[in-house]
């Protein structure tokens, strides 16, 4: 266990939910002194996306468009930038069009 610097034991709780809000993967054990896309780096989850064994769905057109986009994960800055991953643009003075799409990203 890891003893933080509010004087807890930390350990990581990371889950993933579907367009429904149904838990489709959990994970649990991760220490708090390991940055979450490091938990993630060691998570079943990622090891079944890396894989390509979780059968994600085959990248689809959006609504109403031509464009066709892959299936993602909305993850925060700390995870690594993969194909299935969405994570907003880092840095500060960013263009508005990516400051947008940050902000639409968290919501």
């Amino acid at each position: 266990m890891f003893y933080n610097y509010k004087n807890y034991f930390s350990v990581v709780l990371q889950a993933a939910v579907d367009a429904s809000y149904k838990l489709i993967a959990i994970d649990v054990g991760g220490y708090g002194k390991q940055s979450d896309g490091g938990t993630f780096q060691a998570s079943r989850l990622y090891q079944a996306l890396m894989d390509n064994t979780l059968k994600l769905p085959e990248p689809a057109l959006l609504p109403q468009s031509d464009v066709i986009a892959p299936y993602v994960f909305v993850a925060d800055e700390a995870y690594p930038l993969l194909t299935f991953l969405m994570k907003p643009y880092s840095g500060s003075n960013l263009p508005l069009s990516q400051e947008c799409f940050n902000k639409r990203l968290s919501r």
